[in-house]
């Protein structure tokens, strides 16, 4: 999987927001699938369930050692049954079978929508990183538009001038928006990785989509399990000097609370800020949910803190 969701493969491709809309879809469908393991049987049944109810009657689901298997069968439907709104819906749906799943096991989605237009094909993929359903959209050519099509060099200059249209208004719409300087951020690997005071107890997980890092907590190999370990950590930060923020840390490896990820650049000037709950992994959970930050060009550190927002 790209790192850079906007890439361009080809002149006829373009990633879109999911909020994309064009005017006069002929019709529409889903097909693919999402796997993973956990979840329970009646979440993913009531999961199931939701998406039928939002007209995806063919969706269909297996479970067997452990595994699930989400299944839509790519029906036909009429174009306006798959606007925006409905896009939405169905994304909800499917991070909570996501968010249900087990972290420490692989979750994959081949999910995708397709709308169908006189000229082109508008198709968002429902990909999964790091534990997030992340949404993919590009403007394909007609299936007519192949080799040996009497109409094929014309079909694919509008669909070149599409694109190319739509780029000059994502590159207008980003300068005034500054969603450029996000687009243009680096790869999370490329980050140094840093958990101050938790040193060792801790581990940062980052994925990239869209213009924004997906960060989640593990826990890692110092990680103090039980209450004698915690009680040999105080004991530590006693004897030591400068204090606040490591008591500061065990408070919230011992009863949970709210740390600070921070985006940092090469200065150490912070850039983005969100806030992340680490009560699941004292209540036993191996990660927390991922978290959104805004990318930036100038990212260089990714950083979590235990003291406030500064």
């Amino acid at each position: 999987m790209s790192d850079d969701p906007a890439a361009f493969d080809g002149p006829t491709r373009l990633a879109l927001p999911l909020e994309a809309s064009f005017e006069g879809a002929i019709a529409g469908s889903i097909e693919g699938s999402t796997e993973g393991a956990g979840g329970g049987e009646v979440a993913l049944a009531a999961a199931v369930e939701e998406l039928r109810r939002l007209g995806l009657e063919g969706a269909g689901l297996r479970i067997r050692g452990g595994r699930f298997t989400i299944r839509f069968e790519g029906e036909r439907r009429p174009g306006d049954r798959l606007d925006a709104e409905r896009k939405n819906e169905i994304l909800e749906r499917l991070q909570q079978i996501a968010d249900a799943a087990d972290p420490r096991r692989p979750l994959s989605s081949t999910a995708r929508c397709l709308e169908v237009h006189p000229e082109h094909v508008v198709e968002t993929r429902f990909e999964c990183v790091v534990g997030r359903i992340v949404p993919r959209g590009m403007v394909l050519p007609r299936e007519s538009d192949r080799p040996g099509s009497n109409r094929a060099s014309a079909s694919r200059l509008r669909s070149l001038r599409l694109g190319v249209g739509l780029l000059l208004l994502a590159v207008a719409f980003g300068i005034g928006t500054g969603w450029h300087d996000r687009v243009l951020a680096p790869s999370p690997r490329a980050l140094a990785i840093e958990t101050s005071t938790f040193g060792a107890r801790l581990a940062i997980e980052a994925g990239h989509s869209l213009g924004t890092y997906w960060v989640r907590v593990l826990r890692g190999p110092r990680f103090p399990r039980d209450r004698e370990a915690r009680d040999v950590w105080r004991d530590r930060i006693e004897a030591a000097g400068d204090r606040a923020s490591a008591l500061r840390a065990h408070e919230l490896l011992t009863v949970g609370g709210e740390a600070t990820i921070q985006l940092l650049d090469e200065e150490g000037a912070v850039l983005r800020t969100a806030r992340i709950d680490l009560g699941p992994l004292v209540r036993g959970a191996p990660a927390t949910p991922s978290v959104p930050l805004p990318a930036s060009s100038r990212a260089a550190v990714l950083q979590l803190e235990p003291g406030p927002l500064r």
